[in-house]
């Protein structure tokens, strides 16, 4: 079972992009924005979703190539992707988000890191391969930059949230980052627990696989994978 998503300070209407602070764009790239993914909003079937934003995204990027916009969209094929299951789509996607950094929305970020490493333990993994280092290690990072990124989130002005269901939320999704700090690359297992010994074992990595797996982490999302 993978968990369910966290509905990580991201809102969205009608395929229009809600940001807690508002990114650098024109009002014509706006509206081109506007008029090429009108569409995608409108269904909840993930695989309809990715093809209508592959048809978009075509039209947009050949007018606004580097438009930061385009974190909205990263934002609508990752989520398309993980409930498709195709995590390695998932993890690209979300990657493509966050690789755009600090331009963009924070909250935007905070949900793609989530759905990498999600989706990263969804996948079967293999310690003996010759990249199982290196993806253990990329994942790390996600989980910390993750745990980084909501320490220092502010409750958005007018979030429908008390300060202390904000803190609780956020709570959640620390979480969530500790146990995706694989022991096998840390060597000091889970952030803010006791540390394991240096080079974990292989029982201790497939645990925390697991434990990142089966967790639960909000029985009131409504962005729950099917």
């Amino acid at each position: 079972m993978v968990a369910a998503l966290l509905p990580l300070f991201v809102s969205h209407a009608g395929g229009r992009p809600q940001y807690q602070h508002r990114p650098t764009f024109t009002i014509p790239e706006y509206n081109a924005f506007q008029k090429a993914f009108q569409n995608t909003g409108a269904t909840h079937d993930p695989q309809v979703k990715v093809k209508l934003l592959d048809e978009a995204s075509a039209e947009f990027v050949a007018q606004y190539p580097n438009s930061l916009l385009m974190a909205f969209v990263y934002q609508q094929y990752c989520m398309a992707y993980f409930q498709l299951r195709d995590y390695p789509n998932a993890i690209a996607y979300a990657d493509k988000l966050v690789g755009l950094g600090e331009r963009v929305d924070t909250a935007l970020q905070i949900q793609a890191l989530q759905v990498h490493v999600q989706s990263f333990a969804a996948l079967s993994y293999d310690p003996k391969a010759a990249d199982a280092n290196e993806k253990l290690a990329m994942q790390r990072d996600t989980a910390l930059r993750g745990v980084m990124l909501l320490q220092r989130l502010s409750k958005p002005v007018n979030y429908a949230m008390t300060d202390e269901e904000f803190a609780q939320l956020k709570e959640q999704g620390i979480a969530l980052f500790n146990l995706a700090a694989p022991p096998a690359v840390t060597g000091q297992g889970l952030i803010g627990k006791t540390p394991s010994p240096k080079g974990s074992t292989y029982d201790e990595t497939i645990q925390w696989l697991q434990n990142i797996e089966s967790i639960e982490v909000c029985g009131k999302c409504p962005n729950r994978a099917p």
